[in-house]
Formats: C-alpha cells, sequence, structure tokens
C-alpha cells in the first residue's frame, strides 16, 4: 500500500505515457502569470509556456509547446515579419484558415522574433477592458497583439480597434494580428461598426487566407516521421520510425493537426502494443483513446470516488463546455455533473483540481487542447449520452461560461451531427440567458443557420419576455436571420398580450419588428397583417409620445403601403403614400428624405402595376434623387440607394430606353461592387438580383458575351445564399431558367459555354429542390439538353454519366421523354414502311 500524507498519495505511478505520475501533481504545475514580465504584459498578454513535466497525450498537440519543428510558414512569417517593420504607425492582417492550419503556431513565431528584437509581442488575453487596451495601444515601444480565435471575440477586437485609432502621439509602431477560422461574418459585421476612416482603410486590406499546410501529399510521409519523432523525444518514448498510414494523400492530410494527430495516434499505439481497429484511419478517436486512459490513471493516482471512463469523460465535456475562471466557481460546476451531484463539496473540489491541473490554459478550468480534439470529444460523448446535452445546458450558468458553451457548440456543429442534433435541447435546458448568448453569437458563426435552428427550437422555453423582446428589437431583419425573428417576435407578442400588464409601446414595435421580418421571408400576407397591428397601436400612443413612437409609426404606414401594393391593392398602396407624408408633415418628419424616397419607391411601383411605365419611371426618378439628397446623412438611405437605382433602370427598360437602363444599372452594379471590395458580404441577396437584371440590360444592348458573364456571377451568388436561407430559392430557379436559355443559344464548341453547362447541370443535379412543376421542367430540360449535345460533340461516356442522373432525378419526365421518342420511332417505321409498299 502506499503510504499516505493527509489527501495527498506520495508514491509514484508508473504509465505508458513517458513521464511518471505523480498523485496530487498531475501536471508540472504550469504559471499561466510571467512575473518576469512588466505588471501591463502580465495582465494583458498571455505567457508562452513550456512543456510542463507532465501531461497528458493531447499537450503534445498544443502549439503554444511547440513540439514539432516550424514547417512550412517561412513565406508567411517572412511576409508578416516585413509588415511589422515598415514605417506605417498601425497596420492591421487578419489571418484565416480552418482549425489545425497553423494559425497560432505561426504567431507565436512572430512574437518570439520580434520580442528578441526588442518589441513587447504577445497574445491577447481575452476579457481585457478598455482601459488595458489602450495602455497597450498607447506604449512609446513597438507592439505586436495577437488576438486568437478573433471571431468569438468581436466586442473586445472591436474596443481594440477604436482605442489604436485614438492612441496618443509619440506612441511606437502598433501591429493587430487577428486570427479567426473565417471572415464569413463577423468581419463584414465588423468593418460596418468601425467609425474611424483609418482604420476601416487596413481592414479593407487585411484579410489573408493561410493555404493548407501540407498541400503537397509528396511531403506527407516525410513530416509525418518528423512529427512522430519529436512525440517521442518530448514524451520519453524510444524513437522508432513507423511506416506511415497508407492514406496520407487524402485532403484531410493537408491540415497540420489532422497530420500531427495521425503521427501521435500511431506513436501510441506502437507503445501499448494496441492492435489496429476499425478507427485506425480515425486518428482523432485514437488519441482520445490515450487521453481518457491518461484521465483513468491519474484519477485513481488521485484516489479519486469515481473513476468509470463515462464519468470521466464526463467531467471534462463539461469542464470543456464551461471553464471556471476560479476554484470555488469550478467546485460548483462539478455539482452539476450528473454522476457528482450531491457529493460532498470535497469530493466536488478534488474533481475539480484534477481537471484543472489536465488542462492549463488562459482560466483555472480550461478545455482539452486542440479546439478540434475537443470538439470531437464533446460530439462523442452526445452520442454516448444523448441525455447529457441537459446537463451541458444547464452547467452554464455565468456569462463567460455560456459565451464558451455557445461558441464551442456553433464551431462542433458544422461538422458533428450529434453536436447539431443536440443544439436545440442544450440551449432549451439553460436559462434565458443562455438563450441570449446564443441569439447574441449566431451571426458571429461560421454556419449561423445552425445555431438559429436551435434558437427557434426553444424559443417557446424563454420565459422572460423582456429578453425576446429586446432580442426582436435589435436583431436585423436580413434574409440571414428573418425565420429566427419571426420565431422571437411571435413568442414576444404572446408574452405580452397574454401577460398582466400591458405595454403597447412594446406590442407595436414587436408588430413592426414581426412584419419586417415577414417581408424579408416574402410572406407578404402575413406581414400585411402585421403592419395593420403596429399602425392601430401606434395610432393610440403616438399623439402623447411622438419623439418616441413617431418614426416607428411612419415606417409601419410606409412599409404598409409597399405590402398593399405587393398584395396587388395598388390604389390603395398609392392613398396610404399621400397618408405617409401628410403624417410626417404633422409629426415634424417631413424633412426626412430617406422616407420621402420610400415613399416615392412605393409609388413607382404601384404605378408600374397598374401599367403606367411612364408615370413609374418618373416617380422611381423622385425616389432617386430623394434618396441621393439623404446619403451624406442617413445610413439607411446609402444602404438602398443601389437598390433603387436598380429600379430606375428598370423602368427605364420598361419604356424600351435600353441605353439609359443599362447606364443606370451599372452605377448600381459599380456601387455593389465598391460596397464588395470594402465589406465583403457574400450571403447579401440584393447584389445578385442587381447582376440579375443587369444581364437583362447588356443582352437588350447587344452585348451577350457580358450579359452570360453578369448572370452566370449572380447564379453564383445566389447559390451561396440559398444554401441556408430558402425564401430566395425562387430567385435563383428564375436566374438558373435563364442562364439555361442562354446556353442553349451558345456555341457547344466553346470550352467556356461547355464548363458553363457543367456548373449548370450540377446546381440542378438535386434532390432536395422540387422535381415538378416549373423548376422540374426546367432542370429537366437543361439536364437534358447538355447530356444530348454532350453525345453530338462526341464525348458519350459523359453523355450516358448525364442521362443517367436524369433519368434519377426526373423519372417521371424522363418516362415520358421515353414515351414520346418511342412513338416517334414507331411513326417513322410506318411512315418507311409505307414508302417501301409504294
Amino acid at each position: 500500500m502506499a503510504e499516505q500524507s493527509g489527501d495527498r498519495v506520495e508514491n509514484r505511478v508508473g504509465t505508458n505515457f513517458g513521464p511518471l505520475v505523480q498523485a496530487g501533481t498531475v501536471l508540472g504545475g504550469v504559471n499561466f502569470y510571467d512575473t518576469s514580465r512588466p505588471p501591463l504584459a502580465q495582465r494583458a498578454l498571455l505567457p508562452e509556456p513550456s512543456l510542463p513535466a507532465r501531461f497528458p497525450p493531447s499537450a503534445l498537440l498544443r502549439s503554444e509547446y511547440k513540439i514539432v519543428p516550424f514547417h512550412g510558414r517561412g513565406d508567411e512569417l517572412d511576409d508578416l515579419v516585413a509588415w511589422c517593420g515598415t514605417d506605417e504607425p498601425i497596420g492591421i492582417r487578419l489571418c484565416t484558415g480552418p482549425g489545425g492550419q497553423g494559425k497560432t503556431r505561426l504567431a507565436l513565431e512572430m512574437i518570439a522574433l520580434l520580442v528578441g528584437r526588442g518589441w513587447t509581442a504577445g497574445r491577447l488575453r481575452t476579457g481585457c477592458d478598455e482601459s488595458t487596451l489602450g495602455e497597450l495601444c498607447a506604449l512609446p515601444a513597438d507592439t505586436l497583439l495577437v488576438v486568437d480565435y478573433a471571431e468569438s471575440q468581436p466586442e473586445q477586437v472591436g474596443t481594440l480597434l477604436e482605442v489604436a485609432a485614438a492612441r496618443p502621439a509619440g506612441a511606437g509602431r502598433l501591429r493587430l494580428l487577428l486570427l479567426a477560422r473565417s471572415a464569413a461574418e463577423w468581419w463584414p459585421q465588423l468593418q460596418a461598426a468601425v467609425v474611424d476612416d483609418g482604420i476601416a482603410a487596413l481592414m479593407d486590406e487585411a484579410e489573408h487566407a493561410l493555404s493548407p499546410l501540407f498541400g503537397d501529399p509528396a511531403d506527407r510521409s516525410r513530416l509525418f516521421t518528423q512529427a512522430l519523432l519529436a512525440f517521442a523525444d518530448h514524451g520519453g518514448w524510444p524513437r522508432v520510425e513507423l511506416v506511415p498510414p497508407d492514406d496520407l494523400a487524402q485532403q484531410r492530410f493537408a491540415s497540420a493537426l489532422a497530420l500531427h494527430m495521425a503521427a501521435l495516434a500511431a506513436l501510441l499505439d506502437h507503445q501499448d502494443a494496441v492492435e489496429p481497429t476499425r478507427a485506425y484511419r480515425d486518428p482523432a478517436a485514437r488519441v482520445l483513446h490515450h487521453e481518457q486512459r491518461y484521465w483513468k490513471m491519474t484519477a485513481q493516482a488521485l484516489a479519486l470516488p469515481h473513476t468509470q471512463p463515462r464519468t470521466l469523460r464526463t467531467v471534462i465535456t463539461i469542464a470543456s463546455c464551461c471553464g471556471a475562471t476560479s476554484r470555488d466557481e469550478a467546485v460548483e460546476l462539478m455539482d452539476r455533473v450528473p454522476d457528482l451531484g450531491g457529493e460532498h463539496e470535497r469530493v466536488r473540489g478534488q474533481y475539480a483540481d484534477w481537471a484543472h491541473e489536465l488542462h492549463p490554459g488562459e482560466r483555472w478550468l480550461n478545455s482539452v487542447t486542440p479546439d478540434l480534439l475537443c470538439e470531437r470529444l464533446v460530439a462523442d460523448v452526445l452520442v454516448e449520452q444523448p441525455e447529457l446535452a441537459v446537463a451541458v445546458g444547464r452547467a452554464a450558468v455565468t456569462t463567460e461560461q455560456q459565451f464558451t458553451l455557445c461558441t464551442l457548440l456553433g464551431r462542433a456543429a458544422e461538422q458533428h451531427a450529434s453536436v447539431r442534433n443536440a443544439l436545440g435541447t442544450i440551449v432549451a435546458s439553460g436559462a434565458d440567458r443562455l438563450w441570449l448568448v446564443a441569439a447574441a453569437l449566431t451571426s458571429y458563426l461560421a454556419r449561423p443557420d445552425l445555431m438559429q435552428a436551435a434558437l427557434i427550437e426553444s424559443v417557446d422555453g424563454v420565459t422572460d419576455r423582456n429578453i425576446l423582446w429586446y432580442v426582436a428589437e435589435q436583431m436585423p431583419h436580413t434574409h440571414r436571420s428573418c425565420e429566427l425573428k419571426i420565431a422571437i417576435a411571435e413568442q414576444a407578442l404572446r408574452q405580452f398580450h397574454d401577460g398582466v400588464d400591458r405595454d403597447v409601446v412594446a406590442e407595436a414595435g414587436l408588430h413592426l419588428a414581426l412584419a419586417d421580418a415577414l417581408t424579408s421571408a416574402n410572406r407578404f400576407d402575413e406581414a400585411l397583417e402585421h403592419y395593420r397591428g403596429a399602425i392601430r397601436l401606434f395610432q393610440k400612443i403616438v399623439p402623447d409620445q411622438p419623439e418616441r413612437c413617431a418614426d416607428h409609426y411612419l415606417r409601419a404606414l410606409c412599409n404598409y403601403a409597399t405590402q398593399l401594393d405587393n398584395n396587388g391593392r395598388h390604389d390603395e398602396a398609392l392613398k396610404v403614400c399621400d397618408r405617409v407624408l401628410a403624417e410626417a408633415e404633422r409629426y415634424g418628419s417631413g424633412d426626412d428624405g430617406y422616407l420621402r424616397a420610400s415613399v416615392w419607391w412605393c409609388r413607382s411601383q404601384a404605378r408600374h402595376n397598374r401599367k403606367q411605365p411612364a408615370k413609374a419611371a418618373k416617380a422611381m426618378e423622385r425616389a432617386v434623387a430623394e434618396c441621393r439628397a439623404a446619403v451624406a446623412s442617413d445610413e439607411r438611405a446609402k444602404a438602398h440607394l443601389p437598390l433603387m437605382i436598380m429600379n430606375l433602370a428598370n423602368r427605364y427598360s420598361d419604356l424600351g430606353w435600353h441605353d439609359e437602363a443599362l447606364k443606370t444599372m451599372e452605377e448600381s452594379v459599380s456601387i455593389y461592387r465598391e460596397r464588395e471590395s470594402a465589406h465583403p458580404d457574400p450571403l447579401n441577396p440584393s447584389f445578385g438580383q442587381v447582376l440579375f437584371n443587369y444581364s437583362a440590360c447588356l443582352y437588350d444592348c447587344g452585348r451577350p458575351q457580358e450579359g452570360r458573364a453578369a448572370l452566370v456571377e449572380a447564379a453564383r451568388r445566389l447559390a451561396r445564399v440559398t444554401e441556408h436561407h430558402t425564401p430566395r430559392l425562387p430567385l435563383l430557379w428564375s436566374v438558373l431558367e435563364v442562364w439555361g436559355r442562354r446556353l442553349a443559344h451558345s456555341d457547344f464548341a466553346d470550352e467556356t459555354v461547355r464548363a458553363e453547362y457543367e456548373e449548370l447541370a450540377t446546381l440542378h443535379a438535386r434532390t432536395d429542390w422540387p422535381v415538378d412543376g416549373r423548376r422540374g421542367r426546367t432542370a429537366f430540360a437543361i439536364m437534358l439538353d447538355y447530356w444530348v449535345k454532350l453525345g453530338q460533340w462526341g464525348d458519350r461516356a459523359k453523355a450516358e454519366k448525364w442521362r443517367r442522373k436524369t433519368f434519377e432525378i426526373f423519372p417521371v419526365q424522363s418516362r415520358l421523354l421515353w414515351r414520346a421518342a418511342q412513338v416517334a420511332a414507331l411513326r417513322s417505321s410506318v411512315s418507311t414502311r409505307d414508302r417501301a409498299g409504294e
């Protein structure tokens, strides 16, 4: 038996993981506050720790320990160092790439180089306050600040940019390096929010996407062996050269982390003499297997009361999902682990200490790292214990824990079905504030639609009506979030209507928010009803509260007029337009240029729908003129100006003024391209609509090549938009139909035409779109046309492939076509026999 001293076991327990595990000091006590640094750096920057004396297998994969020699990013490192060496006072870079591509390691190498040259350089801690950020940006020494996971810290990044813009004269050079998995949603939003023109200009050119680190398959066997030997040296194992897996040429091993996990898994399997199993080709699963064995051994060494693998996985999963900033908070978190609920505080403290020592980091209790390994762990545990979803949601009680949980889940859901399936349950099981945090984060995720689906699923469980009202008011009603906003506003309206204390102002605003969202979802009949509801309530309160309610009331009236027109009630729409202008004068908004522009826009549409093209064009000219005048002082006018110009071009086309229409449409396209350059937004459907109309103008003016190019760009943009927003599918299908007609009259001998046919046929070759109706007929005709032309061209193999695919997706149309062909052949045969008889 081991000798004991209090709760501390003094023996040393051997493991197969190289270093010995000493109970009570599972790790070597990593200090994440480097006292050798000045106080400001200690407070604001993460240290660069060395590998501790004792560690789990996953530690060998952590970028901050620099286990594997730096490789493959020499050019990028030279470029970043040269960027720091310029005389510019401020510089901003955004390096993007999927998880495991070496972003953090690249930053660490850069930090080490610059520290050696006298810079203040390091990774910024999360949660730094504005004062600390201001001190850093004002340092007289040259300074590099690295923000890892920038996409999950938009508020801190925004504050950092603000204080950087306001730093005093005499400060040293400042470089901001932001690391993120992608710039998809959060970066354009951040750019749009930046006030300082200088910072905005720097952000325009900031994004640099990192290429796959191990893109050349020929290098991977050598790099595999290099990593394996590095792991053996640092883990205390004998050096062995194992045969690399035969699947390293697969694209997944272009990722540094994937290749390194394969090497570590092979080494650990060899050390433990593990026989290859079905998981042999799943390095993440194999690393986690060894990681969990280490957890069990350390837990047993600490004499923890429950060391079953399931319990330990649960503890680490909840610790990874939530984290804790202090030991007390971690002990409380352990009480929310199902297998530990009700245990004595001393026991919960033992588990908290165990988890704390396993994975050191910035907080007291940290996630398993690297991130992709943590996400895989959570996904696997949710497969094994789907009931744990409820406990995970309830475990996150502090705001920081809720942000940690939602960020991790949002990333993991992209790759793991078990996480996607559990999202709704997790969000619904937590407090209302967890739901609020998820709603706040959703637009910053690479796949916001996944979290939005969970929020919609769980919205009925939110009991705080003020949270629902706040989110409904603040959330934009764009195509990306309209379905979520509809669900929130509907639930909020029910709670306000059924509540003891009615709040008419809130209810009126919710009717307006719901109507706007329904409009974005193309649900015009329902939108009309809620605009009426908003107007009815606003009319009761606006005379007594004009400053608070008049703008909302006038917007509701104006949008109501537009929806009347969309529903075929054109004369009523024109009357409401007159009413809007009269009410605007009454409530002191007669000089609101954007409101007047919107009214004239609605009048133009109504005139167009009443077949009055000249009056429609004249009204649209007035709308554009009013909008131009308002652009300088009104962001709404600035946002809608190119759409109004597009509509003016459409009205000129109605009159047959094709040259004037093209000139006008080119201005709209030019504005959108300028905005795309400054604030890329590939998920904006408006530009796709503009390009579709631009294509028609080009064809009208006899410029078919340019017209088809615009059509192709419109199709590609709308295809991306509709991946997660189905209300825009009819617009995409219209674009694809026109594209097919244009291609049918193009020269199939042209290589570009054949490539476009392939792209168009591939877009249509899907079973989740309707296979009947207009879309079905169009898709069948395009795919049929393609394989027939392929056969005529002489590519019979590809023609047969597309023929089979067409017949599989459209069996009804194919049978009809086959019967028609048989009838035609029979008629031809009869005709031939008749002529022979004659």
